[in-house]
């Protein structure tokens, strides 16, 4: 069990390095599916609530974000993504917190004159590194791809503290 522990981050790095990149489209011959990759960074800073605390912690993150998009032939969609998060918070306590996780997820998308959003429900752990409690933080993504660029929002939704 210790071994796959040690292995897993290095099939989870493996398969980022194979799929980040520039946007590309490739048939998929079996299934007529079209593939679209796309890769990007969103850095963002923000105060949210210390669930243990009752506090207010300012949150330092940044989301590497690659989104696996799959067209299948019929017309369906399936968005697919995979992130690096790491993060720092600091409550007005003055406990410490860090967060850094690979987060594997799927997520709902539309797409409107060109422009596609995708949304997402993901969780981020954030540990302390003092004497406070952990806490996880629930937040919404937003991923909106037009022909322009990628733009991505985090929203934090609510958070739930662990011990």
């Amino acid at each position: 069990m210790r071994m796959l522990c040690r292995t897993l981050p290095c099939c989870l790095l493996c398969i980022l390095l194979l799929i980040s990149g520039p946007m590309t489209t490739t048939p998929h011959a079996q299934s007529g599916a079209t593939v679209e990759r796309t890769s990007f960074t969103i850095s963002d800073e923000f105060t949210a609530t210390d669930p243990c605390a009752g506090v207010p912690v300012v949150i330092t993150e940044i989301r590497r974000v690659h989104i696996i998009d799959v067209f299948d032939a019929s017309g369906g969609e399936h968005v697919n993504f995979v992130e690096v998060v790491t993060a720092t918070a600091v409550d007005a306590a003055g406990n410490t917190y860090v967060a850094g996780q690979t987060v594997i997820g799927a997520g709902t998308a539309t797409v409107d004159n060109g422009v596609e959003v995708i949304t997402a429900l993901t969780d981020l752990h954030f540990i302390s590194t003092g004497g406070g409690d952990n806490f996880i933080g629930h937040v919404m993504e937003r991923f909106t791809i037009t022909p322009n660029g990628t733009h991505g929002e985090v929203t934090f939704v609510s958070s739930e503290c662990v011990g």
